[in-house]
Order: structure tokens, then sequence, then C-alpha cells
């Protein structure tokens, strides 16, 4: 187990990682497996050293999570919310917009063929995501 030292300056650090590559996967109990053990240590005290990251603060933690929940709460909705197309009495096609917990959030006027109505909601869904809203109520 020759060449083996201290990490010192970038170069050596680099060089470290390259042959930590050469000996990836060299099995444990092996010279080169020991090799690689050391050298590992080596650079993960390298590592701590010239790369260290604080540990997030709690509140730092709880900020990260509740910037995620809305997207997450909106992905798990979106699965959730389906089209549903269905005909009336009067032989004429509607569809409504429905979420997991089955509230309505939008119906349509009546389409006289099932190809209408289901042209409407792929209009929908193409566009609705891209659309502007203009407040016209007092």
């Amino acid at each position: 187990m020759t060449d083996l030292k201290p990490i010192h300056s970038e170069q050596d650090y680099n060089e470290a990682l390259q042959v930590v590559a050469e000996l990836w996967g060299a099995k444990s109990g092996t010279p080169d497996g020991d090799k690689l053990d050391i050298l590992a240590t080596l650079i993960d005290v390298y590592e701590n050293e010239h790369f260290s990251m604080d540990v997030p603060t709690p509140e730092a933690v709880a900020l990260f999570m509740a910037e995620e929940e809305p997207d997450d709460n909106h992905a798990r909705q979106a699965a959730r919310t389906v089209f549903e197309i269905y005909k009336d009495g009067k032989g004429s096609f509607l569809f409504r917009l429905v979420t997991g917990t089955a509230e309505i959030i939008f119906h349509s006027d009546a389409f006289s063929s099932k190809a209408e109505a289901l042209s409407a909601i792929k209009l929908l869904q193409e566009s609705a995501s891209n659309s502007r809203i203009n407040e016209h109520a007092a």
C-alpha cells in the first residue's frame, strides 16, 4: 500500500478521487479494498474541512417543507381530479370536473354529442394552465 498520503491540496484531492474511481468495487479485505477504504476516509476528512455544510436549523427545514407542500398537495389533488361525462334525460351530453373528495368544481353546458363534450374537455385541459383571469364582477 504505497502512495497513500494526507490530502493537503485540491490537486491531492483530485488525484485521490481518480484513484478511488479506479479502485471502486475492489473487494473488502484485499490490498486494493484496504487502499480504497483509507482513501475514502482521507477524502471524507478533506471534504469536511473544505466543503463543509452547516446543518439546517429546524426553522429552515420547516420553511423548506412549507414551500414544498403546496406543490405536493396540488399534484395529489390533480391526480384525483377527473372529468365526468354523462348524458342527461334529454339526450344531451354534459361534463363536470370533480375532485377526489367528490366536490364538483365545474359543470358544462349541454352538448349535442359526446364528441363535442370530449373536444371541450380537451380544449380545457390544453389551455387552462396558460389562461389569465379577467375579472368583470363589480
